[in-house]
């Protein structure tokens, strides 16, 4: 997939607010502050679609959908060879250290900040991680990890 994306890849993530407007990562790599609705409705179709044709009407909206608020744009420069994978492995690290919530919502040949005015022709927008995400952070009788502090405490064997 990275062969799609010409130019630096831009990879939008949700979940992670950078205090500043922008983080340098090294090698060009960057997270900029940004600000991006990712969303999709569902509709409902009554009747199959003519060959090469759309749904007729009517059609209903279904109640809820999903959404994501991209606020993070991590740029990787086409210089870089396997993009999509650096992506993945920063995004994983973010969430090993700072939140494991955030989520790699959607990659981007463009900037978020500057696609509204990118013709449609030209941007390529892919979402990627859009399924919910449910896995437990504490189990009951464990203590509870308070990820909003951002601060790890290792102990090692030695110690206790």
């Amino acid at each position: 997939m990275d062969e799609i994306f010409a130019g630096d890849l831009h990879a939008g993530l949700t979940e992670l607010v950078l205090s500043l407007d922008s983080c340098d990562l090294g090698e060009g790599i960057t997270l900029n502050r940004t600000y991006a609705h990712l969303m999709a409705h569902f509709l409902l179709a009554f009747a199959q679609p003519p060959p090469g044709s759309h749904h007729p009407g009517p059609l209903k909206n279904a109640k809820y959908g999903i959404a994501f608020d991209v606020t993070t744009d991590l740029r990787i420069p086409e210089h870089h060879s396997d993009r999509i994978a650096i992506a993945q492995a920063i995004v994983f690290l973010i969430r090993l250290y700072i939140n494991p919530a955030v989520t790699l919502a959607i990659f981007s040949n463009h900037p978020f900040a500057d696609l509204k005015n990118v013709p449609d022709k030209e941007a390529i927008t892919i979402p990627l991680e859009i399924c919910p995400r449910h896995f437990p952070l504490s189990f009951e009788g464990v203590a509870q990890s308070n990820f909003s502090r951002r601060k790890i405490t290792l102990r090692y064997a030695a110690d206790v």
